[in-house]
């Protein structure tokens, strides 16, 4: 398979888990566990920043060793100074919850990215 594909795969269920658990669950809310949709609520900063992440690679075509760490952290550095600009947007809320999803999502990022690159490496490396 060639890193191409991959990461049209990758971004495919990615999209499909940040729609089911942003949409889906919530609206079945008395029918799973109240765990779970607390998650869903706090899921669009934890699946916005995956999202992204393959997103940012799939339109690359390729995979850079600096990419592996500049591309999560950015989109993450990114959705936390949204999370504290929004102490001065009236309509908004500042929640702690989306900052940690955030930093989760990075994290779990770095590790994916890590793998992909270690598998990938030699394919796409420029």
């Amino acid at each position: 398979m060639n890193i191409k594909k991959l990461l049209t795969i990758c971004l495919i269920i990615s999209v499909f888990f940040s729609f089911v658990f942003i949409e889906i669950i919530p609206f079945f809310k008395h029918l799973v566990n109240s765990s779970l949709v607390r998650f869903s609520y706090y899921s669009a900063n934890f699946f916005g920043v995956i999202v992204l992440n393959f997103l940012f690679w799939y339109m690359s075509g390729q995979i850079k060793q600096k990419a592996i760490l500049i591309i999560p952290v950015s989109i993450a550095i990114g959705f936390i100074t949204y999370e504290f600009l929004q102490w001065y947007i009236p309509w908004q809320i500042f929640d702690i919850h989306d900052i940690i999803a955030s930093l989760i999502a990075m994290l779990f990022c770095l590790i994916l990215n890590y793998f992909i690159f270690s598998f990938f490496g030699k394919q796409g490396r420029t």
